[in-house]
């Protein structure tokens, strides 16, 4: 990475143990510590990686594709089934009939829509939290609001974001202990919810630009549609 990649000096750092703690201002320290004396770090934790962290060198690998690529790897730690699925974990020009399916639904104008529905979402789960007095951000506001944006996004029934938002955190959980069987399970569920939804959207088709899965089963790679398995 060093050798294709315009970073800012000092270079780098053999190997760092990033901290455990749960501390933010911890944290935050040794990030500016790395920012500062080594911007570029590699760690053997979780198989071994490099990390950037300043802006400019972030963005300029980002910029380029043909280097730094993601149909290796795209997370840390990766998935422990060794699944690899689009557009995450594809490169140009592979990733690109997912991405422009998915930018059709995200222009400004939609967004606009969907600002004050998701701003009631997030009021209503908050209040929640400040009504019991006490809760953890993430777990109860973050994953559960996360749901609500998914489900307003996809146009899915009301009823599945409290479904979707126990799946999605289970299995993110499992995924970050590594537990192949447990992330199987919970990814099992939500494969599930993807088939029932692009069943739908076959038998009644909705606004490509307003609807991701009508705008994914809409697009063509090489006059050809995307496969069922690529689609879930």
């Amino acid at each position: 990475m060093a050798a294709a990649c315009p970073f800012a000096s000092p270079p780098l750092k053999s190997d760092f143990e990033l901290s455990e703690s749960s501390n933010p201002l911890e944290i935050y320290a040794q990030f500016d510590d790395l920012r500062t004396t080594c911007p570029v770090a590699y760690t053997s934790q979780m198989g071994g990686y490099w990390m950037l962290t300043r802006y400019e060198d972030v963005k300029n690998c980002a910029s380029d594709t043909a280097t730094f690529i993601s149909s290796v790897k795209a997370v840390i730690p990766s998935d422990p089934r060794g699944t690899r699925r689009p557009p995450l974990n594809t490169d140009p020009p592979v990733h690109t009939p997912y991405r422009t399916a998915i930018d059709r639904t995200l222009k400004a104008s939609r967004l606009k829509t969907l600002e004050h529905i998701l701003e009631a979402h997030a009021r209503r789960e908050w209040r929640q939290l400040v009504d019991r007095g006490r809760g953890d951000v993430s777990a109860d506001f973050g994953a559960n609001f996360a749901a609500w944006v998914e489900v307003t996004w996809l146009n899915l029934a009301d009823a599945s974001a409290p479904v979707l938002a126990r799946t999605a955190a289970a299995w993110v959980n499992a995924w970050r202990e590594q537990n192949k069987e447990e992330v199987r399970f919970h990814s099992d569920k939500l494969y599930d919810m993807a088939k029932a939804l692009f069943r739908d959207r076959r038998q009644s088709p909705r606004n490509v630009e307003n609807d991701p899965a009508s705008s994914l089963l809409a697009e063509r790679v090489d006059g050809q549609r995307i496969p069922e398995e690529k689609l879930m």
